[in-house]
């Protein structure tokens, strides 16, 4: 029987406690290293770059069953959601992809 192979992927809008640019560095490399060691998957910032208040990270997730890779990405979100840096989740998309 062939496995299938899951991929789903989330992009994040965060509003963030920082006042500089060095600063919003700091607070997202804290998270990534949270969210790394808690769930062995690596958040990367991929926009608002140039913005100290704002950022848009992405993870994914991979799994050969939906629900597994659903509920990993529910728990990553209410780990940044709770997260000790005070952030706000302005917006989240999530897409799924299978068959591969």
């Amino acid at each position: 029987m062939v496995q299938k192979l899951i991929v789903s992927v989330c992009k994040i809008i965060l509003r963030l406690p920082s006042r500089s640019l060095k600063e919003k560095r700091r607070l997202l490399k804290s998270l990534n290293d949270r969210v790394l060691n808690r769930f062995s998957v690596e958040v990367s910032e991929v926009g608002c770059n140039d913005q100290s208040e704002t950022a848009v990270i992405g993870f994914a997730v991979v799994a050969n069953n939906g629900k597994i890779a659903s509920r990993k990405i529910e728990s990553i979100l209410d780990f940044i959601e709770e997260s000790r840096i005070m952030t706000q989740i302005v917006d989240i998309n999530r897409e799924t992809i299978t068959g591969f």
